[in-house]
């Protein structure tokens, strides 16, 4: 199992997947690079990246090829 799957499993990640799912379903249009989503939500950066993966995983968020995460689709 990889670190970000061991990371998804943990009890607690849903409350963080979940906050940053309201964020953007709050925030329409909001466009966040990871070292900005770091510095908002006080994650490490290997923290931060298997939160994205999920979030990627699921749909929920896509990158854009400037580097930023934005909404899958038009609501979350």
């Amino acid at each position: 199992m990889t670190a970000a799957a061991e990371f998804r499993t943990e009890p607690g990640i849903h409350v963080w997947l979940n906050r940053i799912r309201a964020e953007y379903y709050e925030m329409p249009g909001l466009s966040l690079t990871q070292a900005q989503m770091q510095r908002l939500f006080g994650f490490e950066p290997h923290v931060c990246q298997a939160l994205l993966e999920s979030l990627m995983a699921a749909r929920i968020l896509r990158r854009t090829t400037q580097g930023q995460y934005v909404a899958f689709g038009p609501a979350v």
